[in-house]
C-alpha cells in the first residue's frame, strides 16, 4: 500500500502505510529500511535518522544501515557519530572496501586527514574499480589533499568509464549500458573540480561544462559556476547558479553563492532557468567520450555513432 501511495506521489499517506508496517511487527528489519529511505527521498534527515536508529537496536551491523545512517550522520557533521559506525564495520570487516572509504570521507570531513587518507587508501587497496577512484578522488578533491594522487585516480576512472562505453554494443543494449552516460559525467565533474581545485581552469571548465550540458546535474552546475566566478565571469556564473538551484533546489551553498553575486546584472530580456532547462533536451547515445559532446540550447548528442 505505502508503495502505490509513493507512485501516485501521495507523500502523506505512504508515510503513513510505511510506519503501520513498522508498527505492525517492529523485528521485521524491511519495513524501517523503506521508511527511512523515503524520509531521506523526501530531505527529512531528522525523521530518517530517528527511523535508522531504531532498526540499529534490531540489527546493529546491517549493511544498509550502517552505510545509510553514518551517510545521515556526514551530511548533518555529526562526524564523530559516523565515525563510529565506519569504524565498527570496518573491524568486523576488514575486506568492507566501502566501510574503509566512508571511513576516510567521515575523517577528511572532520579535518583528520592523514586518518582519512589512509582508509581511502586502504579502501583503494581491497577495490580499485573505477567508482572507487572516482568516490576517492572527489574526497581528496573536497578537502584538498594529496591532489595529484587524487588527479591521477580521477583520470583512471574517466578513462575506464569512457571505454566502456566504446565498446557498447547498439543491437544488444544492457542496462547497465544505459548507465554510462550519468557516470561518465559524474566522472567527468570529479576530474573537472580537482582541476579546478589546482587552479587550472581551462580544464576545469571543459570538463565541468561537458559534465553539465549531459547531465544538468545542480551540483555540476554550481561546480562550473564557481568556475565562472573564478575567472570573472560574474553573470555567467550567476546564470549558472540559477540553473543548478532549478535543477537541484536542495543545494546548500549555492544560495549564498547568488547573494555574494546579487548585484552582478543579468539581462533583462531572458528565460526563467526551468524554461531554459526544458529547452536543454538531451539526446543520450552510449558511446561517450568529452571529445565528441557537441552541443547548443536546443540539441545536445553524444557520441559519434
Amino acid at each position: 500500500m505505502g508503495v502505490t501511495y509513493a507512485m501516485t506521489r501521495d507523500t502523506s499517506s505512504a508515510l503513513n502505510a510505511f510506519q503501520k508496517a513498522v508498527d505492525a511487527d517492529p523485528k521485521q528489519v524491511i519495513p524501517y529500511k523503506i521508511l527511512g529511505l523515503m524520509y531521506t527521498s523526501l530531505g527529512n534527515r531528522n525523521e530518517a535518522i530517528a527511523t535508522w536508529q531504531k532498526l540499529q537496536i534490531i540489527t546493529p551491523d546491517d549493511h544498509d544501515l550502517v552505510l545509510n545512517l553514518g551517510g545521515l550522520y556526514i551530511a548533518q557533521k555529526r562526524y564523530p557519530d559516523a565515525a563510529a559506525l565506519f569504524e565498527a564495520a570496518a573491524k568486523t570487516n576488514p575486506s568492507d572496501a566501502y566501510a574503509q572509504m566512508w571511513l576516510g570521507i567521515t575523517h577528511l570531513r572532520s579535518h583528520n586527514t592523514d586518518r582519512g587518507l589512509a582508509a581511502l587508501h586502504k579502501a583503494l587497496e581491497i577495490n580499485s574499480g573505477a567508482e572507487m577512484l572516482n568516490n576517492v578522488a572527489y574526497e581528496m578533491a573536497e578537502a584538498g589533499a594529496a591532489l595529484p594522487d587524487a588527479l591521477l585516480y580521477s583520470q583512471r576512472s574517466v578513462r575506464e568509464m569512457e571505454g566502456l562505453s566504446q565498446k557498447v554494443d547498439l543491437e544488444n543494449v544492457k542496462d547497465s549500458d544505459l548507465q554510462l552516460p550519468q557516470k561518465i559525467c559524474a566522472y567527468w565533474d570529479t576530474l573537472g573540480w580537482i582541476y579546478f581545485k589546482m587552479g587550472d581552469m581551462v580544464q576545469a571548465e571543459s570538463y565541468l561544462t561537458s559534465a553539465w550540458r549531459v547531465s544538468e546535474d545542480g551540483l555540476v552546475g554550481d561546480h562550473l559556476g564557481q568556475v565562472y566566478e573564478k575567472e570573472k565571469k560574474f553573470p555567467a556564473a550567476l546564470h549558472l547558479y540559477n540553473l543548478a538551484l532549478e535543477a537541484d533546489p536542495r543545494l546548500e551553498e549555492t544560495p549564498a553563492r547568488m547573494r555574494n553575486l546579487s548585484q552582478v546584472p543579468l539581462p533583462k530580456k531572458r528565460m526563467s532557468a526551468a524554461e531554459e532547462l526544458s529547452r536543454m533536451r538531451v539526446v543520450k547515445l552510449p558511446t561517450i567520450t568529452k571529445e565528441t559532446v557537441t552541443a547548443d540550447y536546443d540539441v545536445l548528442i553524444v557520441g559519434g555513432k
